[in-house]
């Protein structure tokens, strides 16, 4: 741009402005009609007098504020590996499948990624089976947890 565009960019000791000279005026408007079209020019001196309005450099700019940006939506929590319900009984253990698991460890602080359908966390679900409805509530929760489907306790 600095090579073919100097005078727009302020580059030239004097010559012709691509900009023309703006009025005196009180108030603080542009004094072109396009300088819209040179608004990435904004840092140049030439922008910076006979454009201030558009350049931002009123002390109450009339352009309409800019717009706020969207909110980004939460992303779901997901594992970070695929084979997360290989390891799922080092959940409370280690600190790597702590990270890169957090789905499968329960240990999401937002949502949890939607599933369509309900898998087993772990390999070895069928081995326990009658732990999904012992006595012992901690056996009981850890296979409704890690076994959902071998459980029968699947979110509707």
């Amino acid at each position: 741009m600095n090579k073919y565009c100097k005078n727009t960019c302020g580059l030239c000791g004097s010559s012709t402005a691509a900009v023309p000279e703006a009025p005196v005026t009180e108030e603080c408007t542009d004094g072109a009609t396009n300088c819209q079209d040179f608004v990435a020019q904004c840092g140049t001196p030439k922008m910076q007098t006979y454009c201030k309005n558009t350049c931002g450099l009123c002390a109450s700019s009339t352009q309409p504020p800019a717009p706020e940006p969207e909110p980004v939506p939460d992303q779901p929590c997901k594992d970070g590996a695929t084979n997360c319900k290989d390891f799922v009984n080092q959940c409370g253990s280690n600190p790597q499948i702590q990270e890169y698991c957090k789905n499968t460890c329960g240990l999401c602080t937002s949502a949890p990624a939607k599933s369509v359908d309900c898998d087993d966390r772990a390999t070895n679900c069928e081995s326990f089976i009658g732990n999904c409805d012992t006595t012992n509530e901690q056996a009981k929760q850890y296979m409704q947890y890690a076994c959902p489907k071998t459980c029968g306790t699947c979110p509707s």
